[in-house]
């Protein structure tokens, strides 16, 4: 697949398995301006599948520029998903402009709520769409999430989903919200969500 489903270790600890049996791979995260340190450059070692480049969550606002001029100039990126910051933000449409330049595998469009929105990115990006739903709005638009043009593939943020629900729950108190993104997946024909 373009893009891989769960993180390995958590679904041996579940009992996930692939349809035909096999794991799903392994991702590994790794924040913008740490491509070009140790730390980040360990993370390509680790055997990891699928890298995602996060230029949202895990970058603070006055680094952003920086992150994504790392990212730009790292010459691995073309083989990434790159997780860029929500429409409204300052930072969006640099990030947007960033990955159509830069060759990137995909972008994970952070807070996916409007499928309007997802269609713009594809149109202006030509690029697969990782949707992270992470909102509750997102999880109610789930399914025309899912159907949007040029989404490949859903992704949970169970962490940001608490904090705009205001919750704390156990990972399990979370499931509810898990199937539904299967249950959209498997009806716009996706592969199953990555969590």
């Amino acid at each position: 697949d373009l893009v891989i489903a769960h993180h390995e270790a958590r679904d041996r600890s579940r009992g996930h398995r692939r349809r035909g049996g096999k794991d799903h791979r392994q991702l590994t995260g790794v924040m913008g301006q740490r491509l070009f340190d140790v730390e980040g450059q360990a993370a390509f070692g680790a055997g990891a599948d699928q890298i995602i480049i996060d230029l949202e969550d895990a970058v603070a606002p006055g680094a952003k520029v920086e992150a994504r001029n790392a990212m730009v100039r790292w010459s691995g990126c073309a083989g990434a998903v790159v997780r860029i910051n929500a429409p409204g933000t300052p930072w969006h449409d640099a990030d947007v402009e960033a990955c159509a330049t830069a060759g990137v595998a995909a972008v994970m469009a952070a807070k996916a709520e409007d499928p309007r929105q997802l269609a713009r990115l594809h149109a202006r990006t030509g690029l697969p769409i990782v949707a992270l739903v992470e909102t509750a709005l997102g999880i109610e638009e789930v399914r025309q999430v899912a159907a949007a043009p040029g989404v490949r593939r859903l992704a949970f943020g169970a962490i940001d989903l608490a904090l705009d629900l205001g919750l704390s729950l156990p990972d399990e108190g979370f499931d509810g919200f898990r199937l539904r993104l299967t249950s959209a997946s498997r009806l716009a024909g996706l592969a199953a969500p990555i969590d």
